[in-house]
């Protein structure tokens, strides 16, 4: 039987994600398990910037998903085009300014 790829959804805010994400015995689990974690893409914070980097640092895989605020839609759709385009575009800028 080959072993179970985890992934590890998680979709909070700036505050919540930099206070879950500063144990590190959190990283030394997820990189046993051989984790990745999809992350949505709330806002374009630092905090958020940090946590994908301290992933990156120690070999967890990061897949993310972008969305919007709650109050322009929260996920993509055909009636939020322009502002789901604008946010790629923010998004594209934010990552290559935070590497």
């Amino acid at each position: 039987m080959t072993k179970p790829n985890l992934t590890f959804f998680c979709e909070l805010k700036a505050d919540e994600l930099r206070a879950v994400f500063s144990s590190p015995s959190l990283f030394e689990d997820l990189v046993a398990l051989e984790a990745s974690i999809s992350l949505g893409i709330l806002d374009l914070s630092q905090e958020r910037a940090n946590v994908v980097r301290q992933l990156n640092q120690r070999g967890i895989p990061v897949i993310v998903w972008l969305l919007l605020p709650e109050e322009q839609g929260y996920w993509f759709n055909l009636d939020n085009t322009s502002q789901a385009a604008a946010f790629y575009q923010d998004f594209t800028e934010w990552t290559r300014q935070n590497e």
